[in-house]
């Protein structure tokens, strides 16, 4: 059985909030409507078979931080993001697993995009200072120091992610 709660937006929240459990009162989904009806966001659950926590996956469009049409991202039970898989009109653009870990801040991080027919575009690899953009051949197309220090840590963990993506849709209001 999965029980279904509507709360609806009060003067902080702009958003109508859907939530979906099951029997044993876990979390299955959250989906996060805006006043025109658009789905914002959607946060998905995953369990084990003891009900621990596995993963929770956002799915958001349009989103007003990253500027995609939609993303997918998904985080393990520590929340940190693990798979990213980007949806541009017809294009489904895939972000690989994170080689590396994005909580770990003192070991490279590397993700690839790749095209619908599941061809490289190009990489970006994170390391202590710059994340640096390249080429199917290697080649550098940017080199970003700031990003690291300015952007990317809000960006890190689901929370601190959440929390940024939540706050974007409340100024759009």
């Amino acid at each position: 059985m999965i029980k279904v709660n509507i709360r609806y937006p009060d003067y902080s929240e702009p958003l109508k909030r859907i939530t979906y459990v099951d029997s044993n009162e876990n979390l299955l989904r959250e989906e996060f409507i805006e006043s025109d009806g658009n789905l914002a966001l959607s946060i998905m659950y995953e369990y084990d078979n003891t009900d621990a926590l596995l993963s929770k996956s956002l799915f958001i469009g349009p989103d007003p931080i990253l500027g995609f049409y939609q993303e997918f991202i998904r985080f393990d039970n520590f929340g940190f993001r693990i798979e990213d898989y980007l949806v541009e009109g017809e294009a489904h653009q895939k972000i690989s697993i994170m080689q590396g870990s994005y909580g770990d801040l003192n070991s490279n991080s590397k993700s690839v995009w790749f095209d619908s027919s599941g061809n490289e575009i190009y990489s970006a690899t994170l390391s202590i200072g710059k994340i640096e953009y390249k080429d199917t051949s290697g080649k550098i197309i940017e080199s970003v120091p700031e990003f690291l220090k300015d952007k990317f840590p809000k960006y890190l963990s689901f929370d601190l992610f959440l929390d940024e993506y939540l706050k974007k849709l409340r100024e759009k209001y």
